[in-house]
């Protein structure tokens, strides 16, 4: 596919080379000296002919004899300037019959046979400016086409796992606040964690069937049937029965900017809030969709949002009802089923909207067909280089930035650029 772009590339160069060359292939005193119009009566025979036609209307009384006046006025100009266009073309052609006439015969030297009159010099300089624009403008689209086969190239090159898993049902990725290299994967069989970026994986014991996973300020929440915190002390068991929580939780996520806040949806759509890390919980008045996966805080809009297998991304203040936040026309996401969500404030990306409501950072989905991400909290989405059906996504909030998915197959992707590259290795 690569080598038949770059031949359709070269073909468009060639023909544009070719279009803005066609003006100098054609000779100025060649075009210039052809009669402007189809053979017929000189300007003389015209303009008399279309005097009489004056002077029969003006003795039949159908014009007056100042419009007379005027109109024959205007004939004899319009034949005088006519007259003289002919003469100049008939003496500029008389004049290269002669040259060329010399230089067959060998009476004159050829340069100066040949040399073009100061008519001619200028229809070429123009010419020539014609060609010199034409050239530069195909020079300039095919180097940039070039340019941006060798960034597609390099992009799908570079999209290689760094690791392959051989397991199923995988359910969310997390990474530690500490370093984006400490991470822990959940999936049907229990959890798995890593401390070099997700290369090598280890089993981890957790004394609960764990469905749900976020990181806090030092270390993770993990729920499932149950909820446990782990950190410097250890695993701690959470009692999540005094909020009224129904196991097994669906979604689990912290605020990336205050990690001590945390937001739980359980699986009747309760959801339920933590101001101390998840040790207490509230409910909050909205409920969510049982078909939630995963949830994501964007505390600077006051917004929460709830990513589903049949609504796509649902947005709201977690109080008021919700709002599809899918995007429309041509920034719309492809398909409704998102498997995961996650906020980066620091992603350097800003929005204005219309309004003058400002954004900061950026939204990326996990979806069946591949990774999205929006910078107007779900208005638009635009489609990055990770494709196929992705399972579990973190987006990093310790160093280095890095962006780490799992598709459906087992197989680990890291970026540390915002999702343009996927190298298999740092």
């Amino acid at each position: 596919m690569t080598v038949l772009l770059a031949v359709g590339l070269l073909g468009a160069a060639f023909a544009a080379i070719a279009w803005a060359a066609e003006p100098l292939l054609r000779t100025p005193e060649d075009t210039d000296l052809l009669p402007e119009g189809p053979p017929g009566r000189d300007p003389v025979t015209e303009a008399t002919a279309s005097i009489g036609v004056l002077e029969q209307d003006l003795l039949e009384g159908a014009i007056a004899p100042e419009d007379f006046a005027g109109q024959r006025a205007d004939i004899s100009y319009e034949a005088a300037g006519a007259l003289a266009a002919a003469e100049q073309r008939e003496a500029r052609l008389d004049a290269a019959i002669e040259r060329r006439v010399a230089v067959l015969a060998g009476s004159a030297p050829v340069a100066a046979a040949l040399a073009a009159t100061p008519e001619q010099e200028a229809a070429g300089g123009s010419r020539g400016r014609v060609w010199l624009a034409g050239a530069i403008t195909a020079i300039v689209v095919f180097v940039g086409a070039l340019a941006a086969l060798v960034v597609i190239s390099n992009s799908g090159a570079r999209q290689s796992p760094v690791a392959e898993l051989a397991l199923t049902d995988y359910r969310a990725v997390a990474s530690s606040r500490a370093s984006s290299a400490e991470l822990i994967l959940l999936h049907s069989g229990g959890l798995l964690r890593s401390d070099d970026a997700g290369r090598t994986w280890t089993d981890s014991a957790i004394p609960v069937d764990i469905t749900a996973a976020a990181a806090t300020a030092d270390g993770f929440l993990v729920a499932g049937d149950g909820m446990v915190k782990t950190g410097p002390g250890g695993v701690v068991t959470i009692d999540t029965a005094d909020a009224g929580m129904t196991a097994p939780m669906l979604a689990l996520a912290t605020d990336p900017v205050a990690p001590w806040r945390a937001i739980g949806i359980d699986r009747g759509g309760g959801m339920f809030a933590s101001d101390d890390g998840g040790e207490t919980w509230r409910r909050l008045p909205e409920t969510a969709p049982s078909t939630t996966t995963a949830v994501a805080v964007m505390r600077d809009q006051g917004l929460f949002f709830v990513a589903t297998l049949d609504q796509g991304l649902l947005a709201g203040d977690g109080s008021d009802g919700w709002a599809g936040a899918n995007g429309f026309v041509s920034g719309a996401l492809p398909t409704m089923r998102i498997h995961d969500i996650s906020y980066d404030p620091d992603s350097g990306d800003t929005y204005e909207d219309p309004s003058g409501r400002r954004y900061r950072g950026a939204l990326y989905v996990a979806t069946d067909l591949g990774l999205f991400k929006s910078i107007n909290a779900g208005g638009s989405w635009r489609a990055l280089a990770l494709t196929g059906d992705i399972a579990a996504l973190d987006v990093a909030v310790g160093e280095p930035a890095a962006i780490t998915v799992v598709d459906a197959r087992g197989r680990v992707y890291r970026s540390l650029d915002g999702g343009v590259t996927w190298p298999e290795s740092e």
